[in-house]
């Protein structure tokens, strides 16, 4: 509309120049005082009246064109100013979306760290489980057998005590004599002794080998040698002791009792030793592995909150980067539509001003 009224303005006044007279003057010189000839009255002159409306348009199009410069500066800065903060969006989300897919890399390889330390320790509860019962049982065993050399050492140590005292009191021929239980407990007890290489003496050697030939009980005595009891009168009572190379008097078979008595003391006394070693190892790996199930139990606690949480926090994450993923796309859009719109108007403005 501008352009037209400014067309028209610029027609009106190559025709007023090329008549090639003062519009003023004209006015005055075609019609006197302003008068039209066939008015009654005074008019104004209707070629003044056309340069009258050609200087409105003029002033018109003047207006306009400051309005258009004035109206331009605004979107200009309008422009500026949407551009700057639709950029400032744009860097907004694109660090968001750096930093949230980093951190989503970042988490998710931890995640699977922890899954895989929650496994490794899984697999070692189930190690340290298996152990404990072993020791467990070991040392359950190591107990029972202890208390069966104690309960065994107890009985011999009654037995053996016994013998010596009756025989040292009475003589070895009278405890020969007396209870076969008795003698034949003590028989179990030397032959045990012998096997483990107690009796190393030759003269105990002598005595074992003849005791442990045969057992005597009042007028009855059982040889190796013969499957059935022989039974014999108190007139080869005397006869079968000589067989057994003693007489009344004689401590040879003391003598081997008392030193078997000590050599059990001493093999007893190592097997205590021994047994508190082996229950202390035991009780100290049982200790050991009751604190590696408890400490790998919180860990694997701890493994297990924390992969939640880390999980939950990926999620979130994931989430987030959708919606800024989106966001980034929609300002992008709408910074380049306004970008486009202001360079068109730019271009317009430009063409009309080199007008």
């Amino acid at each position: 509309m501008a352009l037209f009224k400014c067309s028209l303005c610029v027609c009106s006044l190559l025709v007023a120049g090329m008549v090639g007279v003062d519009a003023n003057k004209l006015t005055k010189n075609v019609v006197p005082n302003g008068a039209q000839p066939f008015s009654i009255g005074v008019s104004v002159n209707p070629l003044a009246k056309v340069i009258s409306m050609i200087q409105e348009i003029k002033d018109e199009v003047d207006n306009e064109g400051v309005d258009e410069d004035r109206i331009f500066a605004n979107f200009a800065c309008f422009c500026k100013d949407k551009t700057k903060r639709l950029t400032h969006m744009v860097n907004h989300h694109s660090k968001l979306i750096t930093k949230k897919s980093s951190d989503i890399a970042d988490w998710t390889a931890r995640t699977n760290n922890f899954r895989s330390d929650y496994a490794q320790r899984t697999k070692d509860h189930e190690e340290f489980s298996t152990s404990l019962d072993d020791y467990q049982r070991r040392l359950k065993e190591e107990n029972a057998d202890w208390q069966n050399i104690e309960n065994t050492f107890a009985n011999d140590k009654a037995l053996i005590k016994q013998a010596i005292a009756s025989m040292k009191n009475s003589g070895a021929g009278a405890f020969l004599q007396g209870a076969v239980s008795a003698v034949d407990k003590l028989k179990g007890v030397l032959d045990i002794a012998d096997a483990m290489g107690f009796v190393v003496a030759p003269k105990h050697k002598a005595a074992a080998a003849s005791f442990l030939e045969g057992t005597t009980h009042g007028s009855k005595t059982l040889s190796k040698k013969h499957t059935e009891p022989i039974f014999v009168g108190v007139q080869n009572l005397k006869e079968s002791m000589e067989g057994y190379s003693y007489h009344t008097g004689s401590n040879d078979i003391v003598d081997l009792v008392q030193s078997v008595w000590g050599q059990m003391q001493t093999l007893r006394n190592t097997q205590e030793e021994a047994h508190a070693k082996a229950s202390s190892s035991y009780r100290s790996m049982v200790q050991s592995l009751r604190r590696k199930i408890e400490a790998n139990h919180e860990a694997m606690h701890d493994i297990g909150h924390s992969g939640s949480k880390m999980e939950e926090d990926t999620a979130e994450a994931r989430g987030v980067l959708i919606e800024e993923k989106s966001d980034l796309e929609d300002t992008e859009a709408v910074l380049s539509q306004v970008t486009t719109a202001c360079e068109n108007r730019a271009t317009e403005y430009d063409a009309r001003s080199a007008a």
